[in-house]
C-alpha cells in the first residue's frame, strides 16, 4: 500500500538516480559545448578565408592535402561565414595557411588544458552512486531481482577522454 502511494506522486528511486546522472552529464555537456563553440570562432574564420582564397581546392597547397577532407568537414559542419568575401588567390595562400595552422595550435592548446582541469567531480559521484543503489533501488521498486539487471550496465568514471570525444580537437596541419 505505501509503495503504490509513492509512486503515485514521484517517480521510483532508481528512476530518479538515473535522471540525476543523466541530467548532470548534459550541463557537462552543455558547458564544454559553449566553450568549444566559443573558442572555434577564430579558427572557423581563418578556415572559411582560406577556403574562400583557395576556392575549395585544398589540394592546392601540398601542406593541406592531408588534411583537406578534413578542413572540408569542418567547414560543412560549422559552416563559418565571411562578413567580407575573399577573393580566391590560390598562389598567395602561403600566409593564411600559417595563420590556420597557428589559430588551430592555440585552439588545440586551450581545449586540450580546459578539458584536463574541468571538474567532473560531480558527474562522477553520481556515477558512482549510480553504479552502486541503482540495482538495489530497482530490485525493490521490481520485486525481482532478475528483472532489475536487465539492461543496467556500469556506467565508467567520465574523463577528459569522453569530453574530447563529444568536442574534438581541430586536426594538425604540418609546418
Amino acid at each position: 500500500m505505501f509503495q503504490q502511494l509513492i509512486t503515485c506522486f514521484d517517480s521510483p528511486a532508481y528512476m530518479r538516480r538515473s535522471r540525476h546522472v543523466e541530467a548532470e552529464w548534459n550541463a557537462v555537456l552543455l558547458a564544454c559545448g559553449r566553450r568549444h563553440q566559443e573558442w572555434l570562432e577564430m579558427p572557423l574564420l581563418r578556415l572559411a578565408q582560406l577556403r574562400s582564397v583557395l576556392a575549395g581546392q585544398w589540394n592546392a597547397v601540398p601542406r593541406l592535402q592531408a588534411v583537406g577532407e578534413q578542413l572540408e568537414a569542418l567547414f560543412v559542419t560549422y559552416q563559418p561565414r565571411l562578413a567580407i568575401a575573399v577573393p580566391p588567390a590560390p598562389e598567395a595562400a602561403g600566409p593564411r595557411v600559417t595563420a590556420l595552422r597557428d589559430s588551430f595550435r592555440r585552439f588545440n592548446t586551450r581545449w586540450q588544458k580546459f578539458v584536463r582541469e574541468y571538474d567532473l567531480s560531480l558527474l562522477n559521484r553520481l556515477r558512482e552512486d549510480y553504479n552502486a543503489f541503482y540495482l538495489l533501488e530497482k530490485e525493490c521498486a521490481m520485486i525481482s531481482p532478475r528483472i532489475a539487471r536487465i539492461g543496467f550496465e556500469v556506467l565508467p568514471p567520465a574523463g577528459p577522454e569522453d569530453l574530447l570525444r563529444e568536442f574534438p580537437m581541430l586536426p594538425e596541419i604540418s609546418a
